[in-house]
């Protein structure tokens, strides 16, 4: 079964968390956003509007993508 979860978070746009972290907190970053697109590509799924201003990261450094607008790729 599909379904979406929605949770309330604060943080920062993506460009402003990037520009604020670290190389190592930044390449942490990006690497969390890769494994979450592999994610969604493995399962035939796409953001269909994937860009800085729609990925929020949270005080815990983990990056959210915001907006969803997923479609099935196949």
């Amino acid at each position: 079964a599909n379904f979406l979860a929605l949770e309330n978070i604060s943080g920062l746009d993506f460009v402003s968390a990037s520009k604020a972290a670290s190389k190592e907190g930044f390449l942490d970053l990006i690497t969390q956003l890769f494994r979450a697109l592999d994610y969604l590509q493995a399962r035939n799924t796409a953001h269909g509007d994937l860009k800085p201003h729609n990925i929020l990261v949270a005080q815990s450094h983990a990056p959210s993508v915001l907006k969803p607008e997923l479609r099935s790729s196949t």
